[in-house]
């Protein structure tokens, strides 16, 4: 009995343990529709949509908002160095290729920008994942207490044979 007892707990464990896989950064969107539309305010919106997602659907959802997330920030984090150059149409009408490097404040108040955006993603990400453990928590102690109730009913059992 308390061999099945034992094994129940630990497959319910195992069942409740939830591996986060990190996927390779090359799953970043592609087309450049994709591209142009992934703005800071866009991905927050997001996050707030994940937090009302069903809950069977929130993990994998996540994974994916994870990716564009790592993906806008890395962007952004090249923008604020100034890796990136921008086209031009001259006074001829020609389109030059311009390399500008953001002077220090521009660069700083880039990052601040950057580092704000990522605090909030983690906290929005960190309060779903905290909503998802307590209602698990939640679910286990349930199990338990039913299987402790169970426990008790054939310890009762156990006793009225012994005292006849």
């Amino acid at each position: 009995m308390k061999n099945k007892i034992l094994i129940f707990l630990i497959c319910l464990f195992c069942l409740n343990l939830k591996a986060q896989v990190v996927e390779d950064v090359d799953s970043h969107p592609t087309s450049k529709e994709e591209l142009s539309e992934m703005t800071k305010a866009k991905l927050l919106k997001q996050l707030k949509k994940l937090g009302n997602l069903s809950e069977d659907k929130i993990e994998s959802e996540l994974q994916k908002y994870n990716n564009q997330v790592l993906y806008y920030v890395q962007q952004r984090d090249k923008e604020c160095k100034g890796e990136f150059s921008s086209i031009e149409i001259n006074e001829n009408g020609e389109s030059e290729v311009l390399k500008r490097k953001l002077s220090k404040s521009e660069r700083k108040l880039c990052l601040l920008e950057l580092v704000n955006f990522r605090k909030n993603y983690l906290n929005e990400v960190f309060k779903i994942r905290k909503k998802l453990m307590v209602r698990d928590h939640n679910q286990q102690l349930i199990d338990l207490e039913n299987i402790r109730k169970e426990s008790i009913k054939k310890m009762d059992e156990l006793l009225k044979k012994l005292s006849k």
